[in-house]
C-alpha cells in the first residue's frame, strides 16, 4: 500500500512541477543549459512583412536562447518620435532602427546610449570608416543636465551613438534598354542630353534638383565641405565661399539652360521619378532605396558613379553624401546587455547576411569584410552603389545641421529661378542658417 501511495506521490509532484514551469508566448526556453530566467527586450525595425526579423530572431537565439525578442514595424523615420512619447512610460524600445540624418535630433532629446568601448573596438575593426563616422558625435549629457550647450565638448569627447547597419548614397542609375555605355563625364552627358532632348522631347537626365541632399555631389565637386575640414565646426558652416559660389555658376550656366529658362528645381524634380520609371528619362540619380521599385515595374536597370565634372580644366569626381540606417539602444532601457547583444549580433556576417537577402540593403562593412556576406559581391547593382561609395563625404552629424537644409534648398532654387545671383544667393543661405541657428541657442 506505501509503495503504492508513493507512486501516486510522486505522480501528481511531477505534475505540479510542469504546471507550474514559466509561459513565454511564442519562446521555447531550454531551463537545462542554465539557471537565468530569459530576458525580453522590445526592437522596433522597418520590416513591414516581417520575413527578415522573423529569421534574424530564430538565427540569434540559436546562439542566444535566454534572450526574448519582441519586435514591432517601426518606419526608421517614426521611431524618434514614438520613443519620445513611448520612452518615459516604459513603453518603448530598447533598440531601434534610425536614420543617418536623425542622429542629432535622437542626441538632443537624449534617447541614445553611448556604445561601450568593447563595442565600439569591434565595430572599428569592421565598419566602413565614413560609415562609422556617421555614427559619431560630440555629446555631453551632464551639460544638458546643468542647462549648457551638450553638443559644445571638448575635444576628444566624441562618441559612437549607434551601429551602421547598412550605408547608401546617390549614384547614377540608367535604362540599359536606352543606353549602352554610361556617360563618364558631365560633357558628354550634356553633350547627349541635348540630342536626345531635341529628338524625343524628353529630359535625358534627372534628380531631386528641390533637394539639399541629393545636389550636394555639385558642392563637393567644387571643394565645399560643410561645416570646416572635420565637418564639426557650427561656426563654419562656409556656404557664403567661394567654393560653393563656384557649385551655383557650374549649376546656373550648365544644368539650368538645359531644362529651360524660367524652370523651377521643384517642378522639374516632380516628373523625376516617374519619367525614369516610364523609360522616357534613360538616367537619374537617386539612391538604392528605388532598386526595389525600378525591379518591380521590371526595369533594366544599371548603376555606376555620378559622371565626373571638369573644373579648371581637371576632371573631379563628385562626392554625394554617406548616409546609413543604424540601430541604437535606448539610453533608459534597463536590458542594456541584452540589447547591445542584440545589436552585436544583428552586425555579425550571420546578420548582415539576413538583411541583405531580406532587403537588399548594403552592409556597411570595410571591403575585406563584404566577401563574407553572400550575394553581394555577384549582385550588379549594389556594386554599382559600393563603387560610389568610393566617392562620398559622411553626412554632418553636429546638432547645427538640422539647420543647413532649408537655406541650402533655397539658395539653389534662387539661383535657378534667376531671382538671385550666385554670390547673392551664398550669401542669403549662410545669413538663414545663423538666423535659424540663432533661434535655438540655448535650447
Amino acid at each position: 500500500m506505501r509503495k503504492y501511495l508513493m507512486m501516486i506521490v510522486s505522480v501528481v509532484a511531477a505534475l505540479l512541477l510542469v504546471a507550474c514551469q514559466p509561459e513565454v508566448k511564442g519562446y521555447e526556453y531550454d531551463f537545462s543549459q542554465d539557471n537565468r530566467e530569459p530576458t525580453k527586450i522590445v526592437v522596433w525595425v522597418d520590416d513591414d512583412e516581417g520575413f527578415m526579423m522573423k529569421e534574424m530572431i530564430e538565427e540569434f537565439n540559436l546562439i542566444h536562447p535566454n534572450i526574448i525578442v519582441e519586435w514591432a514595424h517601426m518606419g526608421a523615420v517614426d521611431a524618434i518620435n514614438q520613443l519620445q512619447m513611448s520612452g518615459p512610460s516604459g513603453n518603448g524600445a530598447d533598440v531601434f532602427q534610425f536614420p543617418h540624418d536623425q542622429l542629432a535630433r535622437a542626441l538632443r532629446h537624449d534617447l541614445l546610449l553611448s556604445l561601450p568601448d568593447r563595442v565600439v573596438e569591434s565595430l572599428r575593426e569592421r565598419i566602413n570608416p565614413t560609415a562609422l563616422q556617421v555614427a559619431t558625435a560630440c555629446y555631453d549629457s551632464k551639460k544638458a543636465e546643468q542647462g549648457q550647450n551638450p553638443f559644445d565638448c571638448e575635444t576628444g569627447k566624441e562618441s559612437v551613438f549607434a551601429v551602421p547597419i547598412a550605408v547608401e548614397s546617390v549614384a547614377l542609375f540608367y535604362n540599359k534598354d536606352l543606353i549602352d555605355e554610361p556617360a563618364k563625364t558631365w560633357d558628354e552627358l550634356l553633350e547627349k542630353g541635348y540630342e536626345y532632348l531635341e529628338e524625343t522631347g524628353n529630359f535625358y537626365f534627372n534628380t531631386n534638383w528641390n533637394d539639399s541632399y541629393f545636389i550636394n555631389f555639385i558642392l563637393s565637386a567644387h571643394g565645399y565641405i560643410p561645416f570646416g575640414e572635420t565637418m564639426k565646426d557650427p561656426d563654419n558652416v562656409g556656404l557664403n565661399s567661394q567654393e560653393v559660389i563656384n557649385a551655383l555658376k557650374w549649376l546656373r550656366d550648365n544644368i539650368v539652360p538645359y531644362y529651360g529658362s524660367g524652370s523651377n528645381a521643384g517642378a522639374i524634380q516632380e516628373k523625376a521619378d516617374s519619367s525614369f520609371e516610364e523609360g522616357t528619362t534613360p538616367y537619374i540619380i537617386t539612391g538604392p532605396w528605388r532598386i526595389a521599385t525600378y525591379m518591380s515595374k521590371g526595369l533594366n536597370v544599371g548603376v555606376t558613379t555620378i559622371p565626373s565634372m571638369n573644373i579648371d580644366g581637371k576632371e573631379v569626381m563628385p562626392k554625394p553624401f554617406m548616409g546609413a540606417q543604424m540601430l541604437g539602444v535606448y539610453k533608459e532601457s534597463k536590458k542594456v546587455e541584452a540589447a547591445l547583444t542584440f545589436i552585436e549580433f544583428w552586425n555579425s556576417d550571420k546578420g548582415l547576411e539576413i538583411q541583405f537577402k531580406h532587403k537588399g540593403r548594403i552592409p556597411a562593412l570595410k571591403e575585406e569584410y563584404m566577401k563574407n556576406i553572400p550575394g553581394v559581391k555577384d549582385d550588379e547593382l549594389v556594386q554599382g552603389i559600393i563603387e560610389q561609395l568610393q566617392y562620398t563625404i559622411p553626412m554632418p552629424t553636429i546638432a547645427e545641421v538640422d539647420h543647413y537644409w532649408e537655406p541650402v534648398r533655397i539658395m539653389i532654387n534662387d539661383v535657378w529661378s534667376g531671382g538671385l545671383t550666385p554670390e547673392e544667393a551664398a550669401q542669403k543661405a549662410e545669413n538663414g542658417y545663423n538666423q535659424r541657428r540663432n533661434l535655438t541657442q540655448g535650447k
